[in-house]
């Protein structure tokens, strides 16, 4: 699809609620920042960086609601988002997005319309670290477990008599 294709396809917003918004909007910038870790030595001139993997890009949104009802249109979008769950977008330039709103500011000083800004953040959907269990400290919960059961098996399936004291 060409640009001109993608720019007029126009921005969808879904709420978390599930509600879909298809304001205007102007082209603004997305920028990207990186996992990183300085690492400074005494009597060494300079520092050390090891860049890894990219975090969630951040957008600058500018959306225009307009018309009679324009006022309407702000308030359902403003209680929409009440809903914590994320954004999912379709930009024209960025495509598909996951994103989570950190601030909006509303402006219905327009006559005819209401602009809405806001910072917003590419998330994803899964919550890390995950938990795991070291192999080490696994063999040994076993053993624990095992035990455990061996010993809850003999006492429940075995009956002494006096024949067993030595």
């Amino acid at each position: 699809m060409s640009w001109i294709e993608n720019i007029k396809s126009g921005l969808s917003i879904t709420t978390g609620d599930g509600k879909v918004y298809n304001p205007l909007y102007v082209i603004t910038t997305k920028s990207v920042d990186y996992n990183v870790a300085e690492f400074e030595f005494p009597n060494i001139t300079g520092t050390l960086v090891k860049r890894n993997t990219a975090k969630g890009a951040r957008y600058r949104f500018e959306m225009i609601f307009q018309g009679d009802d324009h006022i309407e249109q702000f308030k359902a979008f403003e209680l929409s988002n009440n809903d914590q769950r994320p954004w999912q977008v379709f930009h024209p330039i960025y495509g598909n997005i996951l994103l989570q709103p950190t601030s909006l500011i509303y402006d219905p000083t327009g006559l005819n319309n209401t602009k809405v800004t806001g910072d917003l953040i590419e998330t994803i959907t899964e919550e890390y670290p995950k938990i795991t269990i070291d192999p080490k400290d696994s063999v040994g919960f076993d053993v624990v477990n095992v035990n455990e059961i061996a010993a809850s098996s003999f006492e429940s399936l075995v009956i002494p008599d006096a024949s067993d004291v030595r």
